[in-house]
């Protein structure tokens, strides 16, 4: 009897192996057609050779331009190349324009090297560099990027024309958030782990990987390519290591003198008042509680209070243009007429 048992378990065990390796074997052969189709669909697309593996880069130039835009993406936007394309494809007819996916997102490689504030910096200017874009730059930052785009501007003033922060939270909010909790970083690396065997093309919802696709403005098309950039990199090794330096880093920023020399906007996403809210969130916060009038109500104050706290830390900053528009924190993705508009607008001006 306990020898059957054990071959049951010995068997058991040697299928799982086959199983995952099979899964692991189809991800990887899928993931090679799926960037093919990627790089073909997104004009500008290329991979840089630099010191720890390929980045992703999309660089779009026209020589009526005098500025080059880069734009900073978000923690974990793997996607990035294809959302925040729409936006700013509103703005390459007068600015060359050049944005890239970091380690461990969309089609770069991912790496082991521990993300700092200066590493990531000096990869944006080594990768700009190698593909001949020259500054001043105009820099765009998304969420956590605002610490790169400020210690940027820090570290290499003569560099930078302007930052825009696209929902970008200040550090101050980083640092008194303080360090990423173990469970956190425990659940990013397993996250991690199983996007790398391919686990999340089985379990994983398009919901889930793109957010709510019923109110954005992507097509079908676009969606697709999406998926097959998360899939190659919804979560990774430089990614969880941004979320454990995060703090470190934003309190290196802060270290430094706040007060860029350079024009800034500042662009807030409010999710709680205005068009957005009236058409889309109200109904998400009705569905989420249930209809419970005192959670929404809470959830609502709770935002107003956390932008209202955005802002104050802003406002003590000089050359700080503040601008509120409603929409959720990822604006490119439902509300660029406005953006748009806003950055011509202070563009012009500086």
């Amino acid at each position: 009897m306990k020898g059957k048992v054990r071959k049951i378990i010995i068997g058991s065990f040697i299928g799982v192996i086959i199983l995952a390796a099979g899964i692991k074997t189809n991800h990887e052969m899928r993931l090679i057609s799926e960037s093919r189709e990627v790089q073909a669909a997104i004009e500008g697309s290329q991979m840089v050779n630099m010191k720890n593996g390929r980045i992703h880069a999309v660089i779009k130039e026209t020589s009526e331009a005098e500025d080059t835009i880069v734009f900073l993406q978000g923690l974990g936007m793997g996607d990035t190349t294809i959302t925040a394309n729409r936006m700013l494809a509103k703005l390459e007819k007068t600015h060359n324009i050049f944005l890239m996916d970091r380690y461990g997102n969309g089609l770069s490689d991912d790496c082991c090297e521990a993300q700092t504030v200066d590493v990531i910096v000096d990869l944006y200017r080594s990768v700009l560099q190698q593909t001949g874009q020259k500054a001043p730059y105009i820099l765009i930052a998304h969420s956590i990027s605002g610490i790169y785009a400020t210690y940027w501007a820090q570290q290499h003033p003569e560099e930078i024309k302007a930052v825009i922060y696209l929902d970008a939270d200040p550090v101050e909010c980083y640092v008194q958030e303080g360090k990423i909790d173990n469970v956190s970083l425990f659940i990013g690396k397993s996250e991690a782990f199983l996007a790398d065997m391919g686990l999340q093309r089985l379990f994983i919802s398009d919901e889930t990987l793109l957010g709510d696709t019923q109110h954005q403005v992507f097509t079908k098309q676009e969606n697709l390519l999406r998926k097959y950039l998360m899939y190659h990199n919804t979560a990774s090794k430089a990614t969880c290591s941004e979320m454990e330096w995060y703090y470190e880093n934003a309190q290196t920023v802060l270290e430094e003198d706040m007060n860029l020399q350079v024009p800034q906007l500042y662009l807030v996403a409010n999710n709680v008042k205005g068009e957005y809210y009236d058409e889309v969130y109200a109904d998400l916060l009705y569905e989420r509680y249930n209809g419970d009038d005192e959670q929404i109500r809470e959830e609502i104050e709770a935002r107003l209070q956390l932008i209202e706290e955005k802002m104050r830390y802003r406002s003590k900053e000089k050359n700080v243009k503040i601008v509120e528009i409603s929409g959720p924190h990822c604006l490119y993705e439902y509300n660029q007429g406005s953006i748009i508009k806003e950055i011509n607008s202070f563009i012009e001006h500086i």
